[in-house]
């Protein structure tokens, strides 16, 4: 009994675990993306100016 629960209580923490992980690898992703798109946005920007037609 005392090792049952011990066993659903570490697939409880390494669910939990995987679940943040998850999570964290997400917002890194969408920083990523963010921060990537706008650094070439700027160059684009930038290239259109210099390039007018």
């Amino acid at each position: 009994m005392i090792y049952n629960k011990i066993y659903s209580y570490n697939i409880l923490l390494l669910g939990g675990v995987i679940m943040s992980f998850a999570a964290w690898s997400a917002i890194f992703m969408t920083l990523i993306g963010a921060m990537s798109g706008a650094i070439f946005g700027t160059i684009s920007s930038r290239n259109k100016s210099k390039n007018p037609n």
